[in-house]
């Protein structure tokens, strides 16, 4: 699949990526439709990272779902679907009190795991 990847500070490559694969039984296959730049990607690219070497860019986008694990209940293939790209560990006392946006873990698909910027994303239900 076709990809936007950032290397470093300035530096994005539109290139061929691996499509992402189910893994875990919560996991959701998305085709991106739409996506959007954040003031966040802007600020990642001009200046403060973090920067792992062709990390697939992007992180506010909607789409269809294409696949799911196992596990998968709330959307089915063919919902049409707004990700969330924040990733949190849903373990720490934040999590448990349901204030998600502060997670001690807490990370966006499109810095360090693989973003929206592509033919296709992955995310947890």
């Amino acid at each position: 699949m076709k990809a936007l990847k950032l290397y470093g500070k300035r530096d994005l490559r539109f290139e061929e990526s691996e499509e992402p694969v189910i893994e875990k039984n919560d996991e959701v296959k998305i085709k991106v439709r739409a996506a959007g730049i954040c003031g966040s990607d802007l600020s990642r690219y001009a200046k403060v990272g973090p920067y792992i070497e062709g990390m697939v860019w992007g992180h506010e986008f909607s789409g269809q779902v294409v696949a799911i694990g196992s596990g998968v209940s709330r959307v089915k293939i063919g919902d049409r679907v707004a990700g969330c790209p924040t990733l949190y560990c849903g373990k720490c006392d934040r999590c448990k009190k349901g204030l998600l946006s502060q997670c001690e873990k807490l990370t966006v698909i499109g810095a360090r795991h693989p973003g929206a910027f592509a033919e296709y994303v992955k995310l947890p239900e």
